[in-house]
């Protein structure tokens, strides 16, 4: 099969026919996308739901931008002073950065600077809602005993996203 021919190839998450219509007719009363580029996917994935899309911007990346002249401040709170920081974001799952690559963590600790180099970890809040935050601690603890700075589930990480120099993800 090519899979350029397929309409749900090109659909967003959640934004194809078969999550979207049942039994021939659209669900949603109305879908709010975050960019024009959706827009276009869902035209491909699922014309019959076009009409009830609207494109309202992204929020999040909104908030990002007007963030971006407290960058210092937030470098002040996550208290990297001269140091370059670094965020690390995992999605969740086998594939996620830190569900293919357990040790990873360990390793930038281990072979970064510690006067150079500050860490930080955003984790897809699945990940804690997944396994709890016992567990999540508790599968972090030595990396935070050498200097991880664990962002919370589901704030902090757009401003630790400002103040980073370096991203890996």
């Amino acid at each position: 099969r090519d899979v350029t021919d397929s309409r749900e190839d090109e659909a967003v998450f959640g934004l194809a026919a078969p999550t979207l219509l049942r039994d021939g007719e659209l669900v949603p009363a109305a879908l709010v996308l975050s960019h024009t580029e959706q827009l276009d996917r869902l035209r491909a994935a699922c014309p019959e739901a076009v009409g009830s899309a609207v494109v309202a911007g992204d929020p999040t990346h909104d908030r990002i931008l007007a963030g971006l002249p407290w960058r210092e401040r937030y470098r002040d709170h996550l208290e990297t002073g001269a140091r370059s920081l670094v965020l690390v974001s995992s999605t969740w799952g086998p594939t996620s950065l830190l569900g293919a690559w357990p040790g990873f963590l360990g390793t930038l600790l281990t072979e970064l600077p510690v006067d150079e180099y500050r860490v930080a970890l955003a984790l897809h809040p699945n990940v804690w809602h997944g396994h709890g935050t016992w567990q999540v601690r508790s599968w972090l603890a030595t990396a935070e005993r050498a200097g991880l700075r664990v962002l919370p589930p589901r704030q902090g990480w757009q401003a630790a996203l400002v103040a980073a120099d370096h991203v890996i993800g």
